[in-house]
């Protein structure tokens, strides 16, 4: 026989039935208890039949044992909070949501996953061909012993424990992920401690398990992340809801509370530390938002020596609530205030213990006509040119003269036009999208996640569209994009989705006023190769020529930010021949030059 687990029941059909696909031709088994219950799954376990009854309730599941004509709860005292049953070799796993049953060929039924506190959370199990079982979790990866006596051990890819990413930055060759964050409503989302570190090619992985003081200090629902710009071995997790965390090295530092710091609870009762964003100036000073604190220290900073200072601006704040913070090349600090609120700019003048010169401004988002773009803003980045890129609920917007925020002239903000299919039309950047990343590439163009739509690569003014990724047309994970990092250094960009992080091998890196370390690799360049060759190291957007060894120009364009590619063309898209080949590279003023050189071997 056939047996089917359906939303109504357990049917079953005979298995050579011609017309198995006539639903008549299936029986509806009353003699099972709740028989027209909601089953997800139903397995045959040598003579026996076992079906798996959701509730809907916790601890209320059923698994049924069909034996010798009659249907009877199997093993209901302990098993109560089904997830799947799964067969697999000789054995069948009755998964739980935070434990693994297995039922053995000769009736021996044993407990053989689950974490304590219920921290596991099983997917599936398997049997391999040499007796040894496999268990995933979403929690902890890829298990398996490889026999009963052995020990559990990990199978883990070179990536994240948890496909759940809320934040990600990068700051010399390091980039931190966490897994945390709020909900819309800035609410607490519970999530354990869970972050990750990428660097020299490595992901690693900190959780409660391995780092238990994760655990031990309730530091969950890490929401934000910064990282050292002058010594990226230390950075700073925020907490919404726990404070701050300094790492370095690997090790945890110091946690930072209301008891050690200018931090303030929201909640005195439950002594709620909520930190909504967090960055660097250039003076190595760490400036953190503190959203709603009964000390009214909405913003604070710790000094470079180590001190804290804190600053009153929850009057103009409604709640207290204030998330991503930037600063800019003036030393503005830019803040966006959630839930539709507008903008925060505050200006201490770089003189952080004299609040006497301090400057402020609360502002909606409005253009020059005076009128309401939207103030629900997802995201905020300062360009290479010093403009302010915002991300709304209506696509992207632009401050071109965002010195001007305290001039108390009309400070209007601007939407990029991008003509349409219809003459003389036009429609606003990504106006139909919720634009929730933003981020500058080191050529200035701008890379912009969406909360449908994909990541979006746009030239350095916004009006060309350069690239879109989709998860239909390129391996991104979903077309949910959370926030974007890039390594400056290297060109890599980082996205994150819904459904975990992935990068892509970008083409710009960030340039400096000098030449430093300039190289070409592959170098040489074998025999079939058809990537780019890539020259890196060079200053911000100089002009770089490939001549042969005679002198004759074979190649020219302009690097992206430090880093230029070529394809081993010539210009009119010739393979070129076998030979050495010199590159020469200048500023547009030919102030600052270099000249390398590679082999090519066709």
């Amino acid at each position: 026989y056939f047996y089917a687990a359906t939303e109504k029941g357990i049917y079953k059909a005979e298995k050579n039935n011609p017309g198995l696909v006539d639903y008549s031709s299936w029986q509806l088994q009353t003699a099972i208890p709740n028989f027209n219950g909601r089953f997800r799954s139903v397995k045959c376990f040598y003579s026996l039949i076992f079906a798996f009854l959701d509730q809907n309730a916790w601890e209320a599941d059923t698994v049924y044992m069909y034996y010798n004509q009659t249907w009877s709860a199997y093993n209901n005292n302990y098993i109560k909070n089904v997830n799947r049953l799964e067969k697999s070799g000789d054995n069948l796993y009755i998964i739980e949501y935070y434990r693994i049953f297995r039922l053995e060929g000769n009736g021996h039924t044993s407990f053989i996953w689950g974490w304590v506190n219920n921290s596991s959370n099983p997917t599936d199990a398997a049997t391999d061909p040499y007796g040894g079982t496999w268990i995933s979790d979403s929690r902890y990866g890829l298990v398996y012993k490889t026999s009963e006596q052995g020990n559990w051990s990990h199978v883990s890819p070179n990536g994240p424990d948890n496909i759940r990413t809320f934040a990600i930055t990068s700051a010399g060759n390091k980039v931190v992920a966490v897994a945390g964050g709020r909900n819309s409503s800035w609410g607490n989302l519970w999530m354990l401690g869970n972050f990750f570190v990428f660097e020299n090619e490595e992901w690693t992985s900190y959780n409660i398990k391995n780092m238990p003081s994760l655990d031990s200090n309730n530091f969950y629902d890490i929401c934000t992340v910064a990282i050292n710009p002058d010594n990226p071995s230390q950075y700073y997790l925020g907490s919404f809801g726990r404070g701050i965390l300094e790492m370095n090295n690997g090790q945890p530092v110091q946690w930072f509370n209301q008891d050690n710091s200018t931090l303030g609870i929201t909640d005195p009762v439950n002594q709620y530390i909520r930190i909504g964003g967090m960055t660097f100036d250039k003076e190595g000073n760490l400036w953190v938002t503190n959203c709603g604190p009964e000390n009214k220290n909405t913003l604070s900073v710790r000094k470079k020596n180590g001190q804290w200072k804190g600053f009153e601006i929850q009057p103009y704040v409604v709640d207290g609530e204030v998330a991503q913070v930037v600063i800019t090349q003036n030393g503005h600090k830019w803040m966006v205030l959630p839930r539709g609120k507008g903008l925060f700019v505050f200006d201490d003048k770089g003189t952080i213990d004299n609040t006497s010169d301090d400057q402020w401004n609360k502002f909606s988002v409005l253009d020059e006509n005076g009128e309401l773009i939207s103030n629900d803003i997802y995201s905020i980045a300062e360009d290479h040119d010093g403009r302010i890129w915002l991300g709304t609920n209506k696509g992207v917007v632009v401050y071109y003269s965002p010195e001007n925020v305290f001039s108390g002239e009309s400070f209007y903000a601007s939407q990029i036009k991008i003509p349409n299919e219809n003459p003389g039309q036009a429609n606003y950047l990504l106006e139909s999208q919720t634009v929730t990343a933003i981020a500058v590439d080191g050529a200035n163009r701008k890379w912009f996640g969406t909360s449908n739509g994909g990541v979006f690569l746009m030239s350095p003014d916004g009006s060309e569209q350069i690239l879109n990724f989709t998860e239909e047309n390129s391996p991104l994970f979903s077309n949910s994009v959370i926030d974007i990092a890039i390594n400056g250094k290297t060109g890599e960009i980082f996205f994150v989705t819904e459904n975990g992080i992935i990068s892509y091998k970008g083409t710009a890196t960030d340039g400096d006023d000098y030449f430093k370390h300039v190289y070409t690799y592959p170098n040489p360049v074998p025999p079939g190769y058809t990537g780019y060759i890539t020259i890196t190291g060079l200053a911000a957007n100089v002009n770089v020529k490939i001549t042969d060894i005679n002198g004759n120009l074979v190649y020219e364009t302009t690097s992206e930010g430090g880093q230029a590619i070529w394809q081993g063309t010539t210009l009119d898209g010739r393979r070129v021949q076998t030979g050495v080949y010199l590159v020469f590279a200048s500023s547009e003023d030919g102030i600052k030059t270099h000249v390398t050189k590679l082999l090519f071997i066709k």
